[in-house]
């Protein structure tokens, strides 16, 4: 089968959930079958080049893919759907899996592929809604919820990643296509193996620098904490655009000797500073899986997450039991990270149930569940 993955963002150039699950996905299906992704050229070199088995599609020269005030960019999702109309001679695929966001290009995806009558799967990370009205604010958002819910029966199939955007996607989104929940991955084996190596610390989070992550309730929950574990160590993994004014927060709050920024680190090198931490902590009010928390679990860490009405996190931590559901608030995090920290015998026994629900998520499976979405909508 011809496989074609499209998306404005590749890993490793840019990495998260959405960039890790198509690269898992396409070195998973490689294997058997011919995979093509479709992005910008983060790439030097020609715009069509194999790498790894893998045949790579750049329709042009990267966009800023946030504003300064750290939103995503209007104008880049507009010019990637544009630049998609390049594609019109390329060669046919079997099958398409566009991601659903940032929307536009899904309608350029629509006409395309349609007029080649290629069957196109959409896959949702999230379905924003009425969130739009926080994040734009008017007037925008009113148009970009219209344009997020005339996307949703553009496709011929879609894949949720969670149960929350599943239920959104057929409230808010009306979706009378069928939805198949399948879930973002981990490499078991790899996490396994992957010694133990780094800085111990005893809070972590990895993952991008973003106002929706919202660090600024784990750093104040750090300065609650101070106190009472005067050496109290936390360690935030990634980048984004709000590294300087956590920085900023982190000196105001005086946590220079409690709380250090190491950037973006090798994802092997990840795996070993989670597995020499106690505690993980994801204080994001909005995401689509919650991918990192996943990694933490299949390194034995328990997990703290928010519970928040755009945050599927809180599907894969089972409170009490792998971790810990907290109000996001600093002093709700910071209770939930101290049970943890002073009761060692507790963290070990959500150590061991961590460990056991991640290893249902290993991407070999995943990417099974996903080539019979693609051979079903193939037949259709």
């Amino acid at each position: 089968m011809k496989i074609a993955y499209i998306y404005d963002v590749l890993y490793p150039f840019i990495k998260g959930g959405a960039e890790k699950r198509y690269h898992e996905l396409g070195k998973q299906l490689s294997a058997d079958h011919e995979v093509h992704f479709i992005s910008w050229k983060f790439w030097s070199g020609p715009s069509n080049y194999r790498r790894n088995g893998i045949t790579l599609h750049g329709v042009g020269t990267p966009r800023p893919l946030y504003t300064a005030g750290g939103r995503r960019s209007i104008r880049e999702s507009l010019d990637f759907a544009l630049s998609l109309l390049k594609l019109y001679g390329i060669e046919k695929f079997d099958v398409i899996d566009c991601c659903a966001f940032p929307y536009l290009h899904m309608y350029t995806a629509r006409l395309l592929f349609g007029l080649r009558r290629e069957p196109l799967v959409m896959t949702w990370h999230e379905y924003w809604g009425e969130y739009w009205d926080e994040y734009l604010g008017s007037p925008l958002a009113a148009p970009a919820r219209l344009l997020e819910r005339a996307a949703v029966p553009l496709a011929h199939s879609c894949v949720a990643v969670s149960e929350l955007t599943a239920r959104r996607l057929r409230q808010l989104g009306r979706c009378r296509l069928p939805i198949t929940v399948i879930p973002n991955g981990i490499n078991t084996r790899d996490i396994a193996d992957a010694p133990a190596e780094g800085p111990s610390s005893d809070i972590i989070y990895v993952g991008r620098l973003l106002v929706h992550k919202r660090l600024d309730l784990l750093l104040e929950a750090v300065a609650e904490l101070r106190g009472r574990h005067p050496k109290l160590s936390c360690l935030i993994i990634g980048s984004g655009p709000e590294r300087e004014r956590l920085r900023k927060l982190t000196t105001t709050l005086m946590l220079e000797n409690h709380v250090t920024f190491t950037g973006e680190v090798p994802e092997d090198n990840v795996y070993g500073f989670l597995k020499k931490s106690k505690v993980f902590v994801l204080p994001s009010l909005r995401e689509g899986f919650g991918m990192s928390v996943l990694e933490a679990l299949a390194c034995g860490v328990p997990a703290v997450v928010v519970r928040a009405p755009y945050s599927a996190a809180h599907e894969i931590v089972a409170d009490g039991v792998n971790g810990i559901v907290a109000e996001p608030s600093p002093r709700s995090l910071a209770e939930a990270i101290s049970s943890l920290l002073e009761d060692p015998a507790k963290r070990g026994l959500m150590a061991e149930a961590a460990q056991q629900a991640a290893s249902q998520y290993d991407w070999a499976v995943i990417a099974q569940k996903s080539l019979g979405i693609y051979e079903a909508v193939r037949r259709c």
